[in-house]
């Protein structure tokens, strides 16, 4: 899975499944120590299934756990490279990989569907494309413990689509 757009848009009446992606950066550092994701499973164009990641993206973290970066990425802290540390920077790179675990982890948790093939149940697993539609969000930890998001205007989500 990559966060790279897809070559072509998906019909607006396939359901496609959609992340809303959050990193928590402390904010006397500037290191992202933790992240957090979920899933949707949303149909329309590519601008509405993203006006609605980013219309969520703001409080939707409160629903999520948050859970740890993955080990290989580490950071200078108080003179010390230290694991499970890394920058915004970094994280907004495609080519780090940063999402890749997180991102495989919430396609395993995602349940799967009951359909029925005459009168046999068959279990169903909604596939997630390559390039998967994904909202990016900083939330700043104050030192209280208080998450503030930093929530990026809909047109800057809006010209990756063009």
């Amino acid at each position: 899975m990559s966060l790279h757009p897809p070559e072509q848009e998906p019909s607006p009446e396939i359901l496609e499944i959609c992340f809303n992606l959050w990193m928590v950066v402390e904010k006397d550092t500037g290191q992202i120590f933790s992240y957090m994701g979920k899933s949707y499973a949303l149909r329309g164009t590519r601008e509405e299934k993203l006006r609605i990641l980013h219309a969520l993206s703001a409080d939707d973290h409160h629903t999520v756990p948050r859970r740890k970066i993955p080990a290989r990425f580490k950071a200078m802290l108080e003179g010390e490279m230290t694991p499970r540390l890394t920058t915004p920077e970094i994280a907004r790179s495609p080519e780090s990989g940063f999402w890749k675990e997180l991102l495989e982890e919430l396609e395993k948790e995602m349940p799967s569907q009951m359909r029925w093939m005459g009168t046999n149940p068959m279990e169903i697993r909604i596939p997630v494309f390559d390039a998967p539609l994904c909202v990016q969000t900083v939330l700043i930890e104050q030192r209280s413990g208080v998450l503030f998001p930093q929530v990026q205007p809909i047109e800057q989500h809006l010209r990756t689509l063009l």
